[in-house]
């Protein structure tokens, strides 16, 4: 007999986003096949940090037997990375990361009408709450302040309680402290080559971890989308809203989003192309978050560079048939998935036909799917545990014998790198992938990375 599953009573004034996820709490058995594939339960063991726990500590916020405002609640929802290995796994169909996101926004709204938050919700607080938003929102306010932070961190790191919250000795931090990319370049950037014919013109978001500590791979995008006949267009963009969604603020990566919309409506483009897998995913989820037209086609228009290079332009096609010459790296390098573009956007195709093309030695491991850790701030708010989360990750890339690594997000790479510099690989060992792929259609290319 098929267990009857007792009907769920929600509290009459939740946000309607979470209400209309209530029935999703009905269709959870408790089989636990989400609890096996969560990477924060496989390093805690406590039930309260597997998704299975969260989901019944939702639960019990949204029917008002727990407390919003708990503070041992806020952590556990809050320790969730948004993998969503969970939602991949249960046989149910519950939509487990949203509800989870759903209850994170509930916390924050709460805790900002009861004036006095608990330390938990960082979203309430003013520094986190109101400058950072602000900031996200001013590109090159943003900018100065990176400029300032580069010395600044430095001296907190070695002097100052930075260095006790994200652990002292870290071997990789990012390279902040120039300009922003997008000052480097016009804001539309034509074909350099008068006999090349243009084939079409894309947006590039750039994001703020291209923006500023990821600049390398920002030139090799726009080098390698303009070397294959494109024109690139670069928009006044702001924060895609990641970092708001991860904090729970639906209120600025509502504003955030809006923004964005507004700024690119009129741009005349095929695509508008992101190259980190986070803001690709929250660019994507635009139309479904402000529900208006005008979203919807923005987000229609979004894609991944990976899935551009290949399902738009066919590269590897056009490598195979010669039409574009490459200089394939044979050094033996291996791909790792970011959760935020094989499980959050379906992007796995892709990537792995782009390695085929230029890196006939790359080795597809079993895990690399497993996240990585960086989700959610974790590698910069809580460094040890991101780096209990990563050790499987590291330990199978350097078993595996393989060059180095490549991926598609800046957090996973910057993470990564950080890993395995503690197993004494060089810093060149973890790129993103359009860096490989420029590597080998210029001449003589080459793995550029070292262990």
């Amino acid at each position: 007999m098929i267990p009857t599953v007792p009907p769920i009573h929600p509290l009459p004034d939740l946000q309607p986003a979470l209400l209309d996820l209530v029935g999703d709490l009905s269709l959870c058995t408790r089989c636990g096949a989400c609890k096996t594939a969560c990477p924060t339960y496989l390093v805690d063991l406590q039930e309260s940090r597997s998704a299975r726990g969260r989901l019944v500590l939702s639960e019990g916020a949204i029917t008002g037997r727990l407390p919003w405002l708990d503070e041992a609640l806020i952590d556990d929802l809050f320790s969730c990375l948004d993998c969503k290995d969970c939602e991949t796994r249960c046989p149910s169909g519950v939509r487990l990361t949203k509800i989870f996101q759903g209850v994170r926004e509930e916390m924050v709204l709460r805790g900002r009408q009861s004036g006095s938050a608990p330390d938990g919700l960082a979203a309430c607080h003013p520094l986190v709450g109101r400058v950072i938003p602000f900031l996200l929102t001013r590109p090159r306010l943003m900018g100065a302040a990176m400029r300032l932070a580069g010395p600044l961190r430095l001296m907190l790191e070695r002097w100052g309680w930075l260095g006790r919250w994200v652990g002292r000795g870290r071997r990789v931090w990012p390279q902040v402290g120039g300009p922003m990319l997008q000052q480097g370049y016009p804001s539309v950037i034509q074909l350099t080559d008068r006999r090349q014919n243009c084939i079409g013109r894309i947006a590039f978001f750039v994001g703020c971890a291209t923006a500023f500590w990821e600049q390398t791979t920002g030139r090799n995008t726009i080098a390698l989308l303009t070397r294959l006949g494109y024109e690139v267009v670069l928009p006044d963009e702001v924060c895609c809203g990641t970092p708001a969604r991860a904090l729970g603020d639906r209120a600025a990566q509502e504003k955030m989003a809006r923004l964005n919309v507004q700024q690119m409506a009129d741009l005349k483009v095929d695509a508008i192309v992101a190259i980190c897998a986070s803001c690709g995913h929250s660019l994507k989820g635009y139309g479904d978050l402000l529900g208006d037209e005008a979203s919807k086609a923005f987000s229609s228009k979004v894609l991944d560079i990976h899935q551009f290079l290949v399902d738009r332009v066919d590269l590897p096609g056009l490598i195979a048939s010669g039409q574009v010459e490459v200089t394939p790296i044979q050094e033996r390098i291996t791909w790792h998935d970011p959760c935020h573009l094989a499980r959050a956007q379906g992007v796995v195709r892709q990537p792995r036909q782009l390695l085929d093309a230029v890196a006939p030695n790359w080795v597809d491991l079993p895990d690399a799917g497993r996240c990585c850790g960086s989700g959610g701030a974790r590698m910069f708010t809580e460094y040890h545990h991101a780096d209990a989360l990563r050790q499987s990750k590291v330990t199978s890339i350097v078993s595996s014998g393989v060059d180095g690594v490549v991926t598609g997000c800046p957090a996973c790479r910057l993470h990564l790198e950080d890993g395995l510099g503690f197993e004494g690989r060089n810093a060149g060992n973890a790129q993103q992938l359009v860096d490989v792929l420029l590597q080998a259609v210029q001449p003589g290319g080459k793995w550029h990375g070292s262990c």
